[in-house]
């Protein structure tokens, strides 16, 4: 009896799982193909948790480099980015 059970709970969570991974599968098919950085960041351990792909369309860098290296890098290339736009369009900010 309790090997069924264990049998049906192992099964349970196997198809939990497959869905979740799935669900995954398709939320990052959705991030990637948009034109705008996706990104989740944990606070307690102030690393990116997920950067979409976006981030290498606009601003030049891999997710996974990004990742790896913190918000540091992302927040000096947005910034030298959004100062090249700037220049381009002849804005003036102060």
């Amino acid at each position: 009896r309790a090997d069924v059970l264990l049998l049906i709970v192992a099964r349970f969570l196997d198809r939990v799982q497959a869905e979740l991974k799935e669900s995954q599968t398709f939320i990052r098919k959705i991030t990637d193909a948009t034109p705008s950085i996706i990104a989740t960041y944990n606070v307690n351990t102030c690393q990116y948790t997920f950067v979409s792909e976006g981030v290498e369309k606009l601003l030049g860098y891999k997710a996974a480099e990004v990742m790896e290296k913190g918000a540091e890098k992302a927040r000096k290339s947005a910034k030298a980015t959004m100062e090249k736009v700037r220049e381009v369009i002849g804005l003036k900010y102060y």
